[in-house]
């Protein structure tokens, strides 16, 4: 139940995020790297972070996140076992 919790309230942080770029760029400042490259600049990037979080939020909730990272991560080390 507290994987659920947590994975709820990771989640929600990471649509609040979305939903308050602005006040996230006001709060945290521009991001350089993102007003070089990106088109919409450091409310973008918080917007992208803020689905990502959510995303491993949601994973988190729902237990998946083990699989995930595993099938993710397993190519870079199958050569050194």
């Amino acid at each position: 139940m507290g994987t659920v919790l947590w994975g709820l309230g990771i989640m929600l942080f990471g649509a609040l995020m979305v939903i308050k770029a602005r006040s996230m760029q006001g709060i945290f400042g521009k991001v350089n790297w993102a007003e070089a490259n990106l088109r919409g600049g450091t409310t973008s990037f918080y917007k992208m972070l803020g689905i990502v979080i959510a995303v491993v939020g949601i994973l988190i909730a729902t237990s998946l996140i083990q699989s995930v990272v595993l099938k993710l991560l397993t190519p870079l080390f199958k050569g050194l076992g």
